[in-house]
């Protein structure tokens, strides 16, 4: 098998043919996305920042619940932007931005209840699920457990809340809809991100074996010269 035949998926695939272009590949992705997860590590540090303040201006008794909720969120998001600038730990920085999304997840839900009202979730839930998604650049299967995980602990919840009468009826159809629609839309996103972000790193290669091509066949005509 030739190298650009190794490198031949189908179409719409999320996988490479040649077991050594896959591993390549994730560790090209998980390199160049270590940007992204700096931006989005540093934008959900400030958002969950403000959530710390916002709270107890809110209600003043969930001031300190809410900080001892938080502090786990703030504590992976600031060890995965750490890891973006280890040399060579690019999958460390990728598995804990994970981590952070996941924790920033069932907190966002833990918030609800601390606060009294699953509504919030409507909020959290769709953009936890936008960041880990995309600013992230999670591929398409770490996003779908991770934001499959803390979506079924939200549907859950507000199963549970409505079991025990505290929303109505149309208030779970919203939610629920929500919720759909946030996983839905989100890992559509991450399937075309993946999808270009490979279709990217094989045409990398192509370029690449083409350019040493050249210069051998350049070095066989001088040295026949």
């Amino acid at each position: 098998m030739t190298a650009p035949e190794q490198d031949e998926r189908g179409r719409w695939s999320l996988r490479f043919a040649s077991a050594e272009a896959e591993v390549a590949f994730r560790s090209w992705h998980n390199e160049t996305a270590l940007p992204y997860v700096r931006v989005g590590m540093l934008s959900s540090l400030v958002a969950w920042i403000l959530v710390v303040v916002a709270v107890p201006i809110a209600d003043p008794s969930a001031g300190p619940s809410a900080v001892i909720l938080v502090a786990p969120v703030i504590a992976a998001i600031l060890a995965a932007f750490g890891a973006t600038f280890l040399r060579g730990r690019a999958d460390r920085a990728m598995s804990l931005g994970v981590l952070a999304n996941i924790i920033a997840g069932i907190v966002i839900v833990e918030m609800s209840q601390l606060v009294g009202s699953v509504i919030y979730m409507a909020a959290g839930i769709p953009i936890a699920s936008f960041i880990g998604a995309t600013v992230l650049r999670q591929r398409l299967v770490p996003s779908a457990l991770t934001i499959g995980g803390y979506t079924s602990y939200a549907t859950w919840m507000v199963l549970e809340a409505f079991m025990a009468d505290r929303i109505k009826h149309k208030d779970v159809v919203f939610l629920l809809l929500v919720f759909v629609v946030s996983v839905m839309l989100s890992l559509m996103a991450a399937y075309v991100l993946e999808l270009v972000s490979r279709v990217s790193f094989a045409q990398g290669r192509l370029l690449a074996r083409n350019r040493r091509r050249s210069k051998m066949n350049g070095s066989v005509q001088m040295s026949s010269c």
